[in-house]
C-alpha cells in the first residue's frame, strides 16, 4: 500500500539528512584518521548513490503525474501551469538531464558493505515498491482532491530532502549535481504549501496496491470469523465483469448484510449502527438505479453465490456485533468490495457491456390490445445520458475513507521528515537558485 511504502521512503531520507561528513562515512580521511577506501571505491559508491537517487526521483515524478490533471504535450501552456503541474514539469526536466541509470534488481535487493550506501539502497527499494501503487488506485480518478494534495506534498518533501542532500554530497568523487535544482526546489516548496489550501487527508495511506485476495475453499467458520472470511471470498470472486443480473444480486446482498450489521450494532454502538445503516441505504439506492441498466454479457455467478452466502451469514450474527479490531477489518473489506464494484461497473460501461434503458416519446403500435406502452431503446453508458449513472456509482461507492482509518501515530514519518528538513540547510547558494 501507499502508506507503508512512503513511510519507508521518508524514514530512510530522514536518516540520510542526519548524516554529515559524507566523505568520512564513505571511507575517506578526516583529521588524523586514515582513509579506509580508495578514491576509485568512493567514486564507485557515489555512482551507485546517484542511481539510487534517480529511482527516488522517478517515484516523485510518478506520484505527481498520476495525481494531477493530464498535461501532455500541448495540453497546458507554460503560463497556465499551476503549482503541481510546474512541479511535474521540473521533475521531468531534471530526470531528462541526468545521465545516471536506474539501479539493477541486485543493487536494490542485496545489502552493500557501507552503511550510508545501504540507507540509500533501502530508500530506492521503497521507491521501487511504491511504483506499484500508482497503477492500483493512487491516481487522480480514484482519490479526492485532499488525498491528491497529500501525495503531491509527500513528493515535494522527498524532493526537498534530495536537493538538500545534493549539495552535501558535492565533495564525493565524480558527484553529479541535480540539473536545475534551484528551480526544482522552488517548485517543491510551492507544493509544500498545499496544506494551506487543502485539509490534507492521510487516509490515502490505506490506498494503493494490495496482494490479490485468495479464496479459501471449504465451509465458512461460524460467527463473525465466517462473515470476515465470506467477505474475503466475495472480494476474490469479483475478478470479472458480472452480468447485470448478478451485479444486482451482489448489490442487494450487500444491502442486506449492511442492514444486518446495523441492526446488530444498534443496542451497543448507535454511532456504528448509523454508519452501516447509511451504507445499506446507499446500496438500496444503487439497486433502484440499476433497474434501467441492461445487458446480456458478463458472468459473475461465483460472486453472486458468495454474496448471497455472506448476506445469510451476517443475518445469523444476531447480537454478535463486531467490536474493536473486527469492526475495522469488516469495514475495510466492505470498502474494498465497494471499490471493486465501482471499478467493474465503470469497466462494463467503457466496454459497452451494460446499457441504459431510455423510453421514447412514441408508442409501440405493434403490440396487441387497447393499451399501448411507450417504446424503449438502449444506449451505451458512455453517452451523456449514461454518464450520470456511472458517475453516481463512482461517487456512491468510492466515498472518502472514514476517520477511523486515519492513522494517529505520533510522530508520523511525515512529521519526522519535516523536522529533519527544518534543521537541515537547503544547501542552495544564491547563484544556484537561478540554475
Amino acid at each position: 500500500m501507499y502508506g507503508p511504502n512512503s513511510d519507508a521512503l521518508r524514514t530512510e531520507l530522514a536518516a540520510l539528512l542526519r548524516h554529515h561528513r559524507i566523505q568520512h562515512l564513505l571511507g575517506g580521511p578526516i583529521g588524523m584518521t586514515p582513509e579506509t577506501s580508495t578514491v576509485d571505491e568512493r567514486q564507485a559508491m557515489g555512482r551507485q548513490i546517484r542511481r539510487y537517487r534517480k529511482s527516488v526521483l522517478v517515484w516523485c515524478r510518478q506520484a505527481v503525474t498520476t495525481t494531477t490533471r493530464d498535461a501532455q504535450a500541448g495540453g497546458v501552456r507554460n503560463r497556465d501551469r499551476d503549482v503541481a503541474e510546474e512541479f511535474r514539469h521540473r521533475l521531468r526536466a531534471t530526470l531528462a538531464a541526468t545521465h545516471d541509470g536506474l539501479p539493477t534488481l541486485d543493487e536494490i535487493a542485496d545489502p552493500v558493505g557501507n552503511a550510508l550506501v545501504d540507507t540509500w539502497r533501502r530508500a530506492a527499494r521503497a521507491a521501487t515498491l511504491g511504483e506499484h501503487d500508482f497503477g492500483a488506485g493512487i491516481d487522480y480518478g480514484h482519490l479526492t482532491d485532499a488525498q491528491c494534495a497529500t501525495v503531491i506534498q509527500d513528493a515535494a518533501a522527498v524532493v526537498r530532502a534530495l536537493v538538500s542532500l545534493d549539495q552535501r554530497y558535492g565533495n564525493v568523487p565524480a558527484w553529479d549535481f541535480l540539473a536545475s535544482r534551484g528551480r526544482l526546489l522552488i517548485a517543491a516548496e510551492d507544493c509544500a504549501l498545499l496544506s494551506v489550501e487543502y485539509d490534507l487527508d492521510d487516509s490515502v495511506d490505506s490506498e494503493g496496491w494490495r496482494p490479490p485476495p485468495r479464496m479459501v475453499p471449504g465451509p465458512l467458520p461460524p460467527g463473525l470469523a465466517g462473515v470476515i472470511q465470506g467477505s474475503r471470498n466475495l472480494l476474490a470472486a469479483l475478478n470479472e465483469i458480472p452480468s447485470i443480473r448478478n451485479f444486482r444480486i451482489v448489490l442487494e446482498s450487500q444491502r442486506i448484510a449492511s442492514a444486518a450489521v446495523a441492526a446488530a450494532a444498534a443496542p451497543t454502538d448507535p454511532s456504528l449502527a448509523s454508519v452501516w445503516r447509511e451504507r445499506a441505504q446507499t446500496f438500496r439506492s444503487l439497486v433502484v438505479r440499476t433497474r434501467d441498466v441492461a445487458g446480456n454479457l458478463g458472468d459473475g455467478r461465483a460472486a453472486a453465490s458468495h454474496a448471497a452466502v455472506l448476506a445469510r451469514r451476517v443475518q445469523r450474527l444476531g447480537s454478535d456485533c463486531p467490536t474493536g479490531a473486527d469492526t475495522h477489518v469488516l469495514e475495510d473489506l466492505f470498502t474494498q468490495i465497494e471499490g471493486r464494484l465501482a471499478d467493474l461497473f465503470a469497466r462494463a460501461a467503457h466496454e459497452k457491456i451494460y446499457f441504459l434503458r431510455v423510453p421514447l416519446a412514441s408508442l409501440d403500435e405493434t403490440k396487441a390490445g387497447l393499451i399501448k406502452q411507450r417504446e424503449e431503446t438502449f444506449v451505451p453508458l458512455t453517452t451523456s445520458m449514461g454518464h450520470d449513472v456511472v458517475e453516481n456509482f463512482r461517487t456512491a461507492l468510492r466515498h472518502p475513507s472514514p476517520a477511523s482509518k486515519r492513522r494517529t501515530s505520533v510522530p508520523t514519518t511525515r512529521t519526522q521528515l519535516g523536522m529533519a528538513l527544518e534543521v537541515a540547510p537547503s544547501g542552495m547558494r544564491p547563484d544556484a537558485i537561478s540554475s
